[in-house]
């Protein structure tokens, strides 16, 4: 990830990270992810508004290390899901927060050195090969839903949620790109694995949005061992833009 294969010379400006979740496996290896030149990893936390993640209470407090030399800024994020169609789109979105804010407070709650906390919103499968359950949800539905997630959420932990979706789902499903602008106080965590943007490495937003952070592929490696493929992030720009931009705290 740090070294341009195409120009053959290590990457400038560049700033790594990984997100997982218990689909990882509850060993994968967060205390070398320093050591291969990442800064931040987002843990998955819960799901809808009873489901969560097995894997983050041990994730998190490894993460959190510091006194044992682990130095990466910690993030937690919440899949948003579709819910019952017909159930109030802002009360479901605040349920789904009210889960999420206490499962961060069990866990220590954030410290000012913490990735802000995110929003996954994207394909809601249920089962494989399964539709998208957001098919019952109207477009202005979903920025209800987010809207009131997000506002429950900074209330709650003083931090506003980034929002992590792909075009690819977005544009379809929301009828286009510009009612993104309906959300433009937040920032954006886009994903966009497709060959045009991982050779240009310049990826396709929404609506003209400057995004903080891209997720750039599902299938990063390690080069030792045996860790099955896991999701990459980049933050582009000196490491000052990233602690202002993201509003973290340096170790």
């Amino acid at each position: 990830m740090s070294y341009d294969d195409v120009l053959k010379q290590p990457r400038k400006d560049a700033l790594f990270g990984v997100d997982i979740s218990h689909h990882n496996g509850k060993n994968f290896p967060v205390e070398i992810l320093a050591n291969n030149k990442s800064i931040f990893l987002y843990m998955k936390a819960s799901q809808g508004s009873r489901f969560v993640d097995p894997a983050f209470a041990g994730f998190w407090q490894r993460a959190g290390e510091t006194d044992k030399g682990v130095k990466l800024h910690r993030g937690a994020y919440h899949f948003l899901s579709s819910g019952t169609p017909g159930e109030d789109a802002a009360q479901w979105g605040r349920k789904q927060a009210a889960t999420f804010v206490k499962i961060i407070k069990a866990n220590g709650g954030l410290r000012s050195t913490d990735m802000p906390p995110a929003v996954d919103v994207e394909w809601d499968i249920e089962r494989r090969n399964g539709p998208d359950r957001w098919v019952n949800r109207k477009p202005a539905e979903v920025i209800a839903m987010v809207k009131a997630f997000s506002a429950h959420v900074e209330t709650e932990l003083g931090r506003k949620p980034i929002i992590y979706t792909a075009r690819s789902w977005w544009v379809p499903r929301m009828g286009g790109e510009a009612s993104f602008a309906q959300l433009a106080d937040h920032q954006l965590w886009l994903a966009d694995y497709s060959n045009q943007s991982q050779a240009s490495e310049i990826p396709r937003t929404l609506n003209n949005t400057k995004w903080a952070i891209w997720q750039f592929t599902d299938a990063a490696k390690f080069h030792t061992g045996s860790v099955p493929p896991f999701d990459a992030s980049i933050f582009k720009g000196p490491s000052a833009d990233f602690y202002s931009v993201l509003g973290v705290k340096e170790f």
